[in-house]
């Protein structure tokens, strides 16, 4: 089904990137997936030019028949949405904060006691509210969405965190490095290239770091990993 969405989402924009973009992967990655379906298929289904790509009969013949099926899954969808909306509030919310914030305070409650049914999609990825998708996001954020509603719940703060053992060893903040920084990917949040290490050491008044040991895709892995390792998360 993934490798369907791909093909799909390329050729209907009739290209890899604005695909990627809405499916938020790589290019490269909705590549692969048409890659497997040609070679299921055994034939092409685009033709890939220097910046552009075109459906060939085969891809286009592909296409037409895949947009109705979409169309009979997305109203058989809809119809069940519609009966069940009541029902059921749907909120995306990264793990963390879920299973050491939310959870708390729901779960002492029954399913009789809550107001209505709520369904938890844990996942990093930002994705479209309405329809299909979420209800409701609870994400970080340097600034709100402006094309959404928002009520902030916290400000976050940073700082470093590593075993007993290696914070004996550790006098000043310019030791941190010796032991190797872990650093936290906020790619799928949708801010791409943002670090908490930058600003912490230029509020210590020091250079940011120049590499990073390792790179994890959430806070909980980071904090796990620094007990496992003996490196420093943020």
């Amino acid at each position: 089904m993934n490798a369907l969405r791909s093909f799909e989402a390329a050729a209907r924009h009739q290209s890899f990137a604005l695909a990627a973009a809405e499916l938020h992967v790589s290019p490269a990655a909705v590549g692969f997936q048409v890659k497997r379906i040609e070679e299921d298929l055994g034939c092409p289904l685009f033709v890939r030019k220097h910046k552009a790509i075109e459906l060939t009969p085969e891809g286009a013949k592909l296409m037409r028949q895949l947009t109705r099926g979409f169309d009979i899954i997305e109203t058989a969808w809809q119809q069940i949405e519609v009966l069940n909306q009541a029902k059921a509030l749907k909120v995306t919310a990264p793990v963390a904060i879920v299973k050491h914030w939310l959870f708390d305070e729901i779960t002492p409650k029954t399913n009789t006691q809550l107001e209505m049914r709520i369904s938890w999609d844990m996942s990093q990825l930002n994705r479209r509210c309405g329809g299909s998708g979420p209800d409701a996001a609870i994400r970080y954020a340097i600034a709100p969405d402006r094309t959404l509603f928002s009520e902030p719940i916290l400000k976050p703060w940073f700082t470093p965190l590593m075993r007993p053992d290696v914070a004996r060893k550790t006098e000043t903040a310019a030791d941190l490095g010796k032991h190797g920084l872990i650093n936290v990917d906020y790619s799928q949040d949708g801010i791409d290239g943002l670090t908490a290490w930058s600003p912490w050491f230029a509020a210590q008044k020091l250079a940011p770091p120049a590499q990073y040991e390792m790179v994890c895709a959430d806070t909980i892995t980071a904090v796990d990993m620094a007990v496992e390792t003996g490196y420093v998360a943020m």
